[in-house]
Formats: structure tokens, sequence, C-alpha cells
């Protein structure tokens, strides 16, 4: 077995000898850009030679060709597809000309779904040169139908905001290339009597490919229709796969449980480089969408819901929303460099502090800027022309406007959308179907992720259902339901009939049957299920219950006119509520179930209910109904009482060594606390020490006893005491 031996490195072909000049329109053009050249055996090599040369004249009219510029691909098809040449193998416009003429015709099958499924997966990738935030083109050149299916892969490009252009050669299918083209088809697919002909469309297909590659908008998927414009969710790595490494954002559902929203949890403070998401500034005249609601714990202070600042945290573009005055406020600098404000403060823009979901169109031109909410047109404020962003500062959502400089406080509130569309023509376009107040099912498309069911989702048999009563109405009744749902007039007469019929506080009359039934049927107009409703109501009749104790005689009234039937005045208060269109729909149905109500139950006044009858036999459960939609979010629920504490995990293993300088020393910690007393071990005896000073004079001692008698003579003995006791003396007088 040999081992895999490395690519090698694509040869470098010498120059051609003339390069042509570039065109004035493509002139400072900056897109990546992928030739898709079909080389099945329809073609030939003589044709071939012809697309070479037509791919060599489009190239040719490129200003540069570099990583600063143009960057071009060469992709060639047929049962596989083949990468003749990466976005990043040649930076030279005439290494990249010379190149293209060392391509060799392969000849095959027309595979044209793989082809540019692989251009998707292979050659749009960062590894092969695509850079961010530049506009991604393709370019298709193709005789004849695909033998493999284009739509699939051809959606996954426009969606990923390429912009796709396509030449069809003699006999195509016109149906197939507006399939792979961008919207609208009359500016991105080109047709050809034959391979001489592209002379006659190349200065067209030109100029559409460097109108393109000169925009400061990149080309995003929006709604059916690929324009110039900004993901700025996407631009601050909000999105479904990336949120969960933001901090301070959690994802929830939006104004339908089909559609993603986020929270911007308070301080999130997200930001990204400006150089990032706008790298060539703004266009001139750009519409801001924004599609967001605001909660119960959002700020009652003003905050810019998206910011761009300079380096020094100036603000220079921003729309503002304020609840505590209940304004929007668009702001941008113009050409003096001062700030200049567009504040909107009509009745529709009160709405938007209401809790709910709103949208935003702020249309933004150099004389003037026009708010739509719920693509509703709200006013149009006059502003001067404004200068263009700088690109070294960061963009900001949330930012609170008393937070000035480099303060990271941002408000909470949820986001659900988030574009910039480099057009003012854009709000035409939307009509706001993702809003449960504006959609309109008959010219929406289907809710993304919607579900159905299919005939094999059906679950086995349940158990028996309770036992029916099936009775019958006489035919002079059906006639009168069919009346009131077709007859306006009768319509009218039935509902005012319906608010006259007022609770009764005779307490004669309140365990009466048709005091049941008119409670029942009250408590039933807050149904919105109406299949419910009528259930209800055949309850109703049909388990009244058995009746009350009898109350005292009242006094005997005038008689009356003959009553009419009971199941009447039941089913001109149920035409009230049964919506026409729904009837007019099913109204086999609701017969049916009108069908059910007893016959021949006449009487001036009602009487008393009977008792109930025997239980009837099981019926088979019936077919599960058709899933009903989803009902709108319900709004967010209080939050809960804090849980209990949980038990400590076990511990982790240790972690590996940190990285970074050591630290200054800490502070002293606290004193411990006392040590144990112990008598240690006698040590040896010490040296003698230098001799004290002398001590001071200590006490008298205790008298001593009396000592001997002592001896002497009488010559020594004079003035001596004897026995203690001296000598009388001689006195001696003057």
């Amino acid at each position: 077995i040999k081992p895999t031996e490395a690519p090698t490195e694509p040869p470098t072909p010498p120059p051609p000898a003339t390069i042509p000049p570039a065109m004035d329109v493509c002139r400072g053009a900056k897109a990546d850009l992928v030739f898709l050249i079909d080389g099945s055996w329809s073609i030939g090599d003589e044709s071939f030679s012809k697309v070479i040369q037509f791919v060599f004249s489009m190239i040719g009219a490129f200003d540069v060709i570099h990583s600063g510029g143009m960057q071009v691909s060469f992709v060639q098809f047929s049962d596989s597809a083949k990468t003749e040449f990466k976005l990043n193998t040649y930076q030279d416009k005439g290494r990249t000309l010379a190149a293209l003429q060392l391509v060799r015709y392969m000849g095959g099958n027309t595979k044209t779904g793989a082809a540019l499924k692989h251009v998707g997966e292979k050659v749009f990738t960062s590894d092969n040169g695509m850079r961010k935030y530049v506009p991604k083109v393709l370019v298709v050149v193709t005789d004849g139908r695909s033998q493999d299916e284009v739509q699939k892969s051809a959606s996954n490009l426009i969606h990923s905001g390429y912009s796709v252009f396509v030449v069809g050669v003699a006999d195509v299918d016109v149906a197939e290339l507006r399939n792979i083209g961008s919207k609208p088809s009359e500016r991105h697919v080109f047709v050809v009597d034959d391979f001489d002909a592209f002379a006659k469309i190349q200065d067209n297909l030109l100029t559409f490919i460097c109108e393109t590659a000169t925009s400061t908008c990149p080309l995003i998927y929006i709604n059916g229709f690929t324009s110039p414009g900004f993901r700025m969710l996407e631009g601050f790595n909000i999105t479904d796969r990336t949120f969960a490494a933001m901090n301070g954002v959690s994802m929830e559902p939006g104004s339908f449980n089909s559609f993603i929203g986020y929270r911007l949890h308070k301080d999130a403070f997200l930001s990204a480089p400006t150089k990032e998401i706008h790298p060539e500034g703004l266009s001139p005249s750009y519409t801001i969408i924004l599609l967001f609601r605001l909660l119960s714990d959002t700020p009652n202070q003003a905050f810019d819901i998206w910011q761009i600042a300079d380096s020094n945290n100036n603000p220079e573009v921003g729309v503002t929303v304020n609840p505590s005055s209940k304004t929007i406020t668009f702001y941008n600098k113009d050409t003096r460099g001062e700030i200049q404000r567009a504040t909107f403060n009509e009745d529709q823009v009160k709405r938007v502090f209401h809790g709910s979901f709103h949208k935003l169109h702020i249309s933004v031109s150099p004389e003037r800027v026009k708010l739509n909410v719920d693509c509703q047109e709200v006013a149009e404020k006059p502003i001067k022309e404004a200068n263009n962003i700088s690109t070294d500062g960061y963009e900001v959502l949330g930012k609170m406007a008393k937070s000035g400089g480099s303060k990271r406080e941002s408000a909470t509130f949820q986001l659900q959308m988030f574009d910039i569309v480099c057009s003012l023509s854009w709000t035409s376009r939307d009509k706001c179907c993702d809003l449960p107040a504006t959609r309109d099912e008959l010219k929406c498309p289907a809710l993304p992720h919607a579900c159905t069911c299919a005939q094999d989702s059906v679950g086995p048999p349940g158990p028996p259902g309770p036992s029916v009563k099936t009775l019958t109405i006489p035919p002079s009744v059906l006639a009168w339901v069919d009346q009131v749902l077709k007859d306006p007039e009768e319509r009218e007469e039935t509902q005012a009939q319906l608010v006259q019929w007022a609770p009764v506080e005779n307490k004669d009359f309140q365990d009466h049957p048709d005091l049941q039934v008119h409670k029942a049927l009250t408590a039933c107009l807050c149904l919105e299920n109406l299949v419910l409703l009528v259930l209800l109501v055949l309850w109703v009749l049909l388990d009244q219950g058995p009746p009350g104790k009898e109350g005292p005689s009242g006094p005997r009234g005038p008689t009356g006119p003959m009553g009419d039937f009971a199941s009447q005045n039941l089913m001109r208060s149920i035409a009230r509520q049964v919506c026409e269109q729904l009837v007019n729909s099913q109204m086999s149905r609701i017969n049916n179930m009108i069908n059910q109500i007893p016959t021949g139950y006449s009487s001036n006044n009602p009487g008393p209910a009977g008792p109930p009858g025997p239980a009837g036999n099981t019926g088979p459960r019936g077919e599960p109904g058709q899933t009903g939609r989803n009902g709108f979010p319900g709004n967010p629920g209080l939050p809960g009482n804090q849980g209990e504490r949980g038990m400590p995990g076990e511990k982790g293993e240790r972690g590996s060594p940190g990285t970074g300088q050591r630290g200054q020393r800490g502070l002293s910690g606290p004193p411990g606390p006392p040590g144990e007393a112990r008598t240690g071990a006698t040590g040896t005896t010490g040296s003698t020490g230098p001799r004290g000073p002398p001590g001071r004079q200590g006490t008298p001692g205790v008298r001593g006893p009396p000592g001997p008698p002592g001896y002497c003579d009488s010559s020594q003995c004079v003035g001596i005491p004897y026995n203690g006791q001296g000598y009388p003396g001689m006195s001696t007088t003057d």
C-alpha cells in the first residue's frame, strides 16, 4: 500500500502577453467570485474554449485581483465538480488569467445540483480564502438540463446570502435557471442563443456583478429576496448555534412559538468591533428592521437598543427607546460632526411600550427619517446629510443612555430580528407576517418549523367512550337554523333576543331548566373553541338534572301566546356564537349535531326535566381530529420561589496549573486560636552568670534570746548595764 502523497502546489503559470484594462464600473470592486462552468459532453472542446474566453474577458474587466479587491475561483463540473483554482490561489490579475488558459475540458454528464453543493461546502470556505463581510458571487454557465435535483443546493446558497448569476446557452430549461439564480430573475438570469453570443450579455452581467462588489453592504437573504444588507444578530454572534457562548443571552419563543427570540438580560452589554460588522461603514440610505418586545423588568429609563460609538465611546449612530416618555429616537452625526435627532412620539409609537412584540422599520436617507410601526407608516422627520461612521469603535445592544463613556450597563428586552437593508424600498415589501396582529394566512408563507401529522402517525384505537344519546329534531327547526345563518336581519334579531335574555332573580325560577340553559350559554360565550360550545349546549339539553324542590306558588299571570320549541330558543342563542365562516364550511356537521336535540318538545311553559334515561350501548371511539394551530405565546409567568439549596457536589479533580504572573502578597489574616499549654522537657543547666548588684536592705529579724552574763572588773564595768540595767548615777547640784 502506497502512502498518501502530499498535495502538490499549483503550477505558477506565466502571465499573458497582454492584460485587459479594467472597466470603470468595476474599479474598487471587492468580492469573492466563483465561476462554475459546465464541462459536460454536450459542450464540446470548441465551445468550451469559447466559454474560457468569455470568463477571461470577465476577469480582465476587474481592477485588481488580490485579498484587498476581487478574489476569483474557477470550478468545472460534469459528473462531479473539480476546483481548478481556489479563491486565494492567485493574488495577481495576470497570473489568474494565465491559470485560466491552462484549464482542460473534462467531459461527462450534467450534475448541476452536485456542483452547486460542492461550491457551497468546499469552495466558499475560509480555508480556501473566503473573506467575511464581503459580497459572495457565483456565476453559473451551462448549456443543458441538470441530470440531478438542483433546488435544494441552490436554495442553500441563496439563503446563505450568495448572489447567484446564471447564463444558459441554447436549449436550456429556463424554469430551472430561475430556480438556481437569485431574485429578481431579470437581474440574475441570462439566456443566449449560442456560444458566440456571450458578448451580448457581457456588459450587463459585468455591471450587475461589479455593482454588487462595490456595495458597502454584503448580500443577505430575507423574506424570499436577496438584497444588500447586514444580518446584525449574526454580527453579534446571536444565533441558535452560538448564543449559548454569549453571557447574558437566553433563547425564548418569539412572536410565534415557531419563531426564535433572544432575551438580553440586565447588563449583558453585547458589543462587537465596528470594523467586523461594517468594515466599509454604512451606505448613504438604509432601512433598520427591528422586531422586539419590552418586558416587565425592562428599565423605565431610556436606552439605545442599538448604538455605534467611536474609539472614545462617543455615540455616532443609534436608536433610542425611552419607556418613561414613550418615544423612539433615531440619531446620527451630520457633516459638521454634531449629533442630530429625530424623535417620534405619535400614538402608534406608544403601542410599542405595552409589552407585545412590535416591528419597526426606520428608513434613513440623507434628507429624512421615516418610521413604520407594524408595517404602518407613522411619521417622517427631516434631517441633514450625515457623515459615514468611523470603523475603529464598537457597536452595542441595549446600552443605557445614562451610562456614558465606558460604563457597561444595558437594558433587558427580547429581540427576534435585527437587520439593516441597504435600500429604502424594503418597507413596501415587508408584510409583517411574523406578527400575530398583522399576519394574513392567505398572503403569508407557512410558519417555520410547522408540524403536520402524517397518515402513519395515527396511534392505536383508544378505549370505548361513554354512551351517546341519539335523538332527532323536527325539520322546521333545521329550516329556522339555516335561515338564521344565512339571513343578516334574522341574525341581528337573534342577537338582540340574546342580549335581552338577562339573569332572572326570582327565586321561584332559580331551578327552572331554561335558567340552567341560560347559565350554561353565558359561560360558553367565553369559549374560543366553537365545537366545545355546541357540545356544551347539547349537554345542557340532554342532562339538565332532576327537578328541584317545589317553590311557593306565584300569582297567576295572563295567558301568553303559543310557545315555540324550546330547542328553537336554544338555537337562537347558539347562532350568536357560531361564526358564519365556520358554519358555512361545515354546515353538514352542525346539522348532524342539531339532529340529536329532542323532538316534539312543545309547551306553553317548559316543564321540569325528567329522570335520566338508561345508559346506551358503548359506541366506537371516533377518529382523532386534526391538530389545531399553536396558540399565541402567553405572557411570561411570575418568578418562582427560590428552590432549596442542593446537596454539595463531588470534589472535582485537581485543575491544571494556572498561567500568569504571581500576584502580590495578600493581607495578614486574623490571629489564630490560643495554643495548647504543655510543660516542655527540662533543658540543660546553663553557665553561671555574672554577680548581680547588691540587694536592698531586708526587714529586721526576730529578737534573739538573752546572751550569757558578761565578766568585767570594776574599772571596766562603770556605766555598763548590769542585767540590762545601768547603775544609778550620782547626781550633782549646782
